[in-house]
């Protein structure tokens, strides 16, 4: 008679890290909408001739990402204020060992890390993906409708940078860009946009690492590669690296004075496992109309009016990752050390 003893184990190994590499590629699109193609470039190209150079610039920026979402692993999940941080190291990332355009303005300029945190970081990561997913997994769809259209607005107006001169010479070498999108061509981008969007979300809900914690393999993986990365913008600029260091670390550092996942303060992936429903997205609808409507509103204006409109968008990034990280950093600093963000409600049923 022999006895036949099951097993319950999860993924192999192999098999984790394949779905893990997926769920950064799929994150990396997510962010790159913003990021790169409902502002920087206009034509609907992008999902045709130019979808390689999607695919590309996706992974790129899922690389950029791993540190970021590696420093929301490893702690106790307090919301908002951390995710605002893992924000801030996305986009000085992007911008510092991507490009090093963080580092054009000298070693101690405030504004490129306050407008790359505010840019990449407030409205590709918390805005793109962390509310996103956090209102369909609440099924909030009526508040994430109204963010959607004002999100839409905002950046339908950010779009007419496109009519500046400045902007023929960004893009001149690129397939897609190529001048200001008609009012039409814009519609169909930012439509695009949304369906995408909504799409990849439904993916990033299949892929989710729900329980996710950093291993020390996968510590030395990520933190290691992003620092030798880092590092070799030395040969460019010299100082580079280590202003770029000196800015993660203080981000990290303040995310972690949560302490480390627990049974009673889960991290972030556990924290925001759920699932999207398709028949939800269509929340997502009013930021198209939005961004369409207001870019072909503003369209019509003078250069000299759409340039101050530009002025006040880069300095409204700029408010708003200052703000973003001097608020994420007071809120963590204000609880003692290892401290939990229970609610009220729930330290009462502890």
């Amino acid at each position: 008679m022999s006895t036949q003893v099951q097993t319950s184990e999860g993924p192999r190994p192999l098999s984790r890290a394949v779905g893990f590499l997926a769920f950064l590629a799929v994150l990396g699109f997510v962010v790159h909408l913003n990021s790169e193609r409902i502002y920087w470039f206009h034509s609907p190209e992008w999902f045709g001739p130019a979808f390689p150079e999607t695919v590309v610039i996706s992974l790129f920026y899922g690389a950029a990402l791993g540190l970021a979402i590696w420093g929301l692993g490893r702690v106790a999940f307090q919301g908002l204020p951390q995710v605002i941080l893992a924000g801030a190291v996305f986009g000085w990332t992007v911008e510092g060992v991507l490009v090093y355009v963080l580092h054009e303005a000298g070693p101690l300029d405030p504004i490129f890390p306050a407008m790359f945190a505010g840019w990449h970081g407030m409205l590709s990561f918390v805005g793109l993906f962390y509310l996103v997913r956090k209102l369909l997994i609440e099924r909030r769809t009526k508040r994430l409708a109204v963010l959607a259209s004002l999100y839409g607005i905002y950046v339908g107006v950010w779009a007419s940078f496109a009519y500046l001169p400045e902007a023929y010479a960004d893009s001149i070498d690129s397939p897609v860009g190529l001048g200001p999108a008609t009012p039409g061509e814009y519609a169909l981008t930012v439509l695009l946009v949304g369906v995408t969007l909504g799409v990849a979300h439904l993916l990033l809900d299949r892929l989710w690492p729900t329980g996710w914690i950093p291993s020390r393999l996968s510590t030395w993986v990520i933190v290691g590669g992003t620092a030798v990365w880092a590092a070799l913008g030395f040969f460019a600029v010299p100082y580079g690296p280590v202003r770029y260091l000196a800015l993660v670390a203080v981000a990290l550092w303040a995310m972690r004075r949560s302490g480390k996942p627990s049974p009673e303060t889960p991290g972030f992936f556990a924290a925001l496992a759920g699932s999207v429903r398709a028949t939800d997205l269509w929340a997502l609808l009013p930021g198209v109309v939005g961004a369409a409507g207001a870019y072909a509103l503003v369209s019509g204006y003078s250069l000299t009016t759409l340039s101050a409109i530009n002025e006040l968008h880069v300095f409204s990034q700029v408010l708003l990752g200052a703000t973003g990280v001097g608020w994420a950093i007071w809120r963590l600093l204000r609880r003692p050390l290892g401290e939990s963000a229970q609610s009220p409600s729930m330290a009462s049923q502890s």
